[in-house]
């Protein structure tokens, strides 16, 4: 894996239990850029894993 941030570490291996688990697709976004939501949904600006 990739080296990643202390701050994303939680975050990631969340995300990568989860696709384990049966998700198709799992998105880290920051909560205060605008329409954080959406921006998200659309995958501006954010991390998206999903299984291989």
């Amino acid at each position: 894996m990739p080296k990643i941030g202390h701050g994303m570490e939680k975050k990631v291996l969340a995300s990568i239990e989860s696709i384990e688990m049966g998700v198709k697709e799992s998105i880290i976004a920051s909560g205060i850029v605008e329409n954080p939501i959406s921006s998200a949904i659309a995958h501006n600006n954010c991390t998206v894993i999903v299984p291989d």
